[in-house]
């Protein structure tokens, strides 16, 4: 573990031509998300992170989770008609800050959890039939 770290820094301190870590930065860049037949959304810087960031916790039964813009972020026609892109809905940028800011928010994983924050349940019934 250690002389991988050491080859590490030393192939940083060369990359970027300084042994100040706080230096090893590439240059940002941004992507824009292209809305067919509407105005053109705002830059979004890029990480190198997933899109989807989630911890889930088999033991415990806990969860966490954020979902950053560009996933399912799409505007409806009805959206789009009331201006979508001018004032985009909270949806699209509500999870956002915590993404940026490397937080988490709890979703419920197991069955209790789940029930518990269930806003309705729904019994299907029919499909599975026992002959």
């Amino acid at each position: 573990m250690q002389t991988a770290l050491e080859r590490a820094h030393e192939a940083l301190t060369e990359r970027f031509d300084t042994e100040d870590p706080s230096a090893w930065r590439r240059k940002g860049r941004t992507t824009e998300f292209v809305t067919i037949g509407a105005p053109e959304g705002p830059a979004i810087e890029l990480v190198n992170r997933g899109s989807r960031n989630q911890v889930v916790s088999p033991a415990t039964d806990e969860g966490w989770g954020v979902l950053p813009p560009g996933n399912s972020a799409h505007l409806s026609v009805g959206e789009l008609l009331q201006g979508g892109t001018a004032n985009p809905p909270t949806r699209l940028t509500d999870q956002l800050e915590a993404y940026e800011n490397f937080a988490y928010r709890p979703f419920p994983v197991g069955r209790r959890a789940v029930e518990a924050n269930a806003e309705r349940q729904e019994v299907l019934s029919g499909w599975l039939r026992e002959e």
